[in-house]
């Protein structure tokens, strides 16, 4: 999962057992198959828009230190990173998503590195239902990670408190993580 020559690890999702990648390749066989007979068959409808609430929650350390601090206008900047990068590799296919930004909290709390930590910020923070993203930005060092995210099969297992994209505030556009630094590692 982690690279020991590099300083940081890419992305520190756990990779999915082989069980769930053939469910998803059934799955996304079967939905390219019916996307293109939809589009065949409302090929005159126009684009398709998909509205994503989306709570973004700004952690800060709570060790003094304010460690994971964002400012509004990189919160921004990596909302319209999203919003682009989304908007420009759906087009083709008739669909636009839009992530809505709902609301934006700013909270002192302890690394979200600790699974524990993180089970407590995310219940205390996490908004919206199953379709909403929950994007947690906060300081990722301790674990040496740029971001990492749930699942959708851990729904099952983890409950929806536990839904979600966490992001190293550095990898934010503008962020001192080159060349991880442009808000792909939220995309991603």
């Amino acid at each position: 999962m982690c690279c020991a020559s590099s300083m940081f690890c890419r992305c520190g999702t756990i990779s999915p057992e082989a069980e769930h990648i053939a469910q998803l390749e059934y799955k996304h066989a079967v939905f390219a198959a019916k996307e293109a007979a939809f589009q065949a068959n409302s090929a005159s409808a126009g684009a398709r828009t998909y509205v994503i609430d989306t709570y973004v929650h700004v952690v800060v350390s709570d060790d003094g230190t304010d460690m994971g601090d964002a400012s509004k206008e990189a919160v921004a900047k990596q909302l319209k990173a999203l919003n682009d990068a989304y908007s420009t590799n759906s087009a083709n296919a008739g669909i636009h998503w839009v992530f809505n930004v709902v609301k934006v909290t700013r909270t002192k709390g302890p690394d979200m590195c600790d699974q524990q930590n993180e089970a407590i910020m995310k219940a205390k923070l996490r908004k919206g239902d199953k379709n909403a993203l929950n994007l947690y930005i906060t300081d990722l060092s301790a674990c040496g990670l740029l971001g990492y995210s749930s699942w959708p099969w851990d729904l099952r297992k983890k409950g929806l408190i536990m839904d979600g994209v966490v992001i190293h505030y550095d990898t934010l556009p503008g962020g001192q993580y080159r060349p991880y630094n442009l808000g792909r590692t939220g995309i991603h």
